[in-house]
């Protein structure tokens, strides 16, 4: 404080009680409680354990769990708008689904993603923004996480988040005079909350170990393509050796849905259905005694798609062809 009075005094300003508020960040628990007293002009500051900077709200061991709390109920909200844009079998095209979610759902999302990126309650905001996945590719819940940004062709939050500490980081290197130029260039210290993983050790490990002419979207697309390749083996990973635009894309939403639902081998099938409880039996209405996603695709002489498994990913012709004629339902 008494640094404070000195430059606002060199300086003529005053400091305005009203507007000014104090916090404590620590990891003492002790402490947890205690509030700070701090006198300016006989006046004491207010304390405030969780203020908010900028639209990010501060707590005192920066975890950032309010925080992403609060963002998850916003983004939330706005997932629910999506899906009154679409159903199962009726809505908007895919891509203004997609497009939509950008601009709606991960722009709320990643605000000041550099600041919070590293904090462990991010799983909150990713279980919503995985929602938001499921709407955009009609998948069902019991879909893999890792397929959903395949089908909706949106990258991964996670790697979306290191995008941008990327970006931010590439900017700063680049310009002596902007505020985190130090903080990108220097090596990292010892922090004060060391098991907060601080922003400054984060973007020396990572431009430590990202090429400094590579691009935001070309370091986004490897990555995507290397968490993709290193994930559980699907029905995907057969013909989809890195993600890329899928077809289908031009679809009707009902269309759409099934086949993806097919692509990913969950779908309202009968064994399937069974297996919740939702059905008594499991049969095929050709008669076979269990209606799975293989012996649909592979041998079911009333559903099986013309030219097998290979062209539900291919799209040819023919299968848009049976997708609008198939009676069939998942």
């Amino acid at each position: 404080m008494d640094t404070l009075s000195t430059y606002l005094s060199n300086w003529r300003l005053k400091l305005s009680v009203a507007k000014t508020m104090s916090s404590a960040f620590h990891l003492n628990n002790r402490e947890a409680s205690r509030e700070l007293n701090i006198i300016v002009n006989n006046n004491r500051l207010q304390f405030q354990a969780t203020p908010t900077y900028l639209g990010v709200k501060l707590d005192r061991t920066l975890t950032y769990r309010q925080h992403l709390g609060n963002v998850s109920a916003k983004t939330s909200a706005r997932v629910a708008l999506i899906r009154r844009l679409a159903g199962t079998t009726w809505g908007a095209s895919t891509k203004t689904l997609r497009i939509s979610t950008q601009a709606l759902v991960f722009s709320a999302a990643e605000y000041c993603a550099p600041v919070w990126c590293r904090s462990t309650h991010t799983k909150k905001l990713d279980i919503t923004l995985n929602n938001a996945l499921r709407t955009v590719s009609g998948c069902l819940r019991a879909t893999l996480v890792n397929q959903l940004p395949i089908l909706a062709g949106i990258a991964p939050p996670s790697l979306r988040r290191e995008a941008a500490i990327l970006a931010l980081s590439h900017k700063a290197t680049n310009d002596d005079n902007h505020l985190l130029y130090k903080t990108a260039t220097e090596i990292p210290h010892r922090a004060r909350l060391k098991s907060r993983r601080p922003f400054k050790e984060h973007v020396h490990q990572l431009l430590c170990s990202v090429p400094p002419d590579i691009s935001k979207r070309l370091w986004l697309k490897r990555c995507w393509t290397e968490e993709w390749q290193t994930a559980d083996h699907s029905r995907l990973h057969r013909f989809l050796d890195e993600p890329g635009e899928l077809l289908g894309e031009d679809l009707p939403r009902k269309q759409w849905t099934m086949l993806n639902r097919l692509r990913t081998s969950v779908g309202r099938f009968a064994a399937t259905m069974k297996g919740w409880g939702l059905r008594d039996s499991a049969a095929c209405d050709c008669g076979h005694p269990e209606q799975s996603v293989d012996h649909i695709i592979e041998s079911c002489p009333q559903h099986r798609p013309p030219h097998g498994e290979h062209n539900i990913i291919t799209l040819d012709a023919d299968t848009k062809t049976w997708l609008f004629s198939t009676k069939l339902q998942v």
